[in-house]
């Protein structure tokens, strides 16, 4: 049996959650969170997890690197996804509940708290109890025996690539050994830590001068747009642009989204946009100058991290012809 805290002890966050609940249900007030309040433990996140405490009634994990599945210290919850989880796609989480007790649960509760950038899509295998529909998991599971164990699957999108902390907990109540009528609450929870990865998409870029026939010697601008076409999130997004001899770079760059670097040696242009959303699009403008008369193309391109869907627009040329 887990050792149990009068509710006056317990921490805010999923503990008070926890009482609150039970209270509604008529079941009691007590509670116990992760084995006790206060208690530190080791949880499982795949082979990965390093240190474990306890904040605001939420078991924090601290891996060594992202896992896709993680074990509360006492085996209460656990939460698993499939890898990769990509962006703007979404995933199946399943969390399990297990009855680790000697005597069977009852008002057994399954939370989740999105944290900012994930979405919930749907609720499965449990019954919702209320709560926003879309940042939070709240719902009902069928009792359990001991030893027994029953699931839920949640559908969650992260809206951009990156590392996203999310945290579950279960909670129940069961009876107290020797007062007939009698039942007392307790709960587990983790932090399943998850990286989405960039997605198939298509990024592009266009581009025009402000002057197509400039006159030798005289400042004239390029205009360059890099746009992500969908239908995912890009990450890692950057824009070259080596000029022509000919055509001699200023060393004045405006970006709308991300930053960009003048290297007058190479006579060329590097911006590192980094993410972009779909439909999103970074302007990129530069003055150069040209030295002598003829016909000067100048090629930029663009790349991204993970697989571009259409690679043929991922470069642009601007010709100028000066006089």
């Amino acid at each position: 049996m887990n050792p149990r805290v009068d509710a006056r002890g317990c921490s805010d966050g999923l503990a008070g959650r926890v009482r609150a609940q039970l209270r509604r249900e008529g079941t009691g007030g007590n509670c116990v969170v992760g084995g006790g309040a206060g208690r530190r433990g080791r949880a499982a996140v795949g082979v990965f997890a390093t240190a474990v405490g306890l904040s605001s009634g939420m078991l924090i994990v601290t891996p060594a690197a992202f896992a896709e599945s993680a074990t509360s210290p006492t085996g209460m919850v656990s939460v698993s996804v499939a890898s990769p989880v990509v962006a703007g796609i979404a995933s199946t989480y399943t969390i399990t509940a297990t009855n680790t007790t000697s005597l069977p649960m009852t008002s057994v509760v399954a939370e989740a708290e999105m944290p900012s950038g994930v979405t919930l899509r749907n609720i499965s295998g449990c019954t919702r109890l209320g709560g926003n529909q879309s940042l939070s998991v709240l719902c009902s599971m069928p009792g359990l025996a001991p030893g027994a164990s029953e699931t839920a699957t949640v559908s969650l999108v992260e809206s951009a690539v990156g590392e996203y902390e999310i945290p579950f907990g279960v909670s129940a109540s069961e009876p107290v050994p020797g007062s007939p009528g009698v039942s007392q609450g307790f709960g587990d929870s983790l932090s399943l830590p998850v990286d989405a990865q960039p997605g198939p998409t298509d990024i592009q870029v266009t581009g025009s001068s402000n002057n197509g026939s400039p006159p030798i010697g005289g400042t004239f601008s390029y205009t360059f747009q890099v746009k992500n076409s969908g239908p995912l999130p890009a990450s890692g997004v950057t824009f070259d642009d080596p000029l022509p001899g000919a055509i001699l770079l200023s060393s004045a760059v405006t970006i709308d989204n991300g930053s960009c670097s003048v290297n007058l040696v190479t006579n060329s242009v590097h911006c590192d946009i980094g993410n972009l959303g779909v439909g999103q699009q970074s302007d990129i403008v530069f003055s150069a100058a040209a030295s002598a008369a003829g016909i000067f193309a100048d090629t930029a391109t663009v790349a991204m991290a993970g697989v571009d869907t259409h690679p043929a627009n991922d470069s642009f040329t601007v010709t100028v012809q000066p006089k």
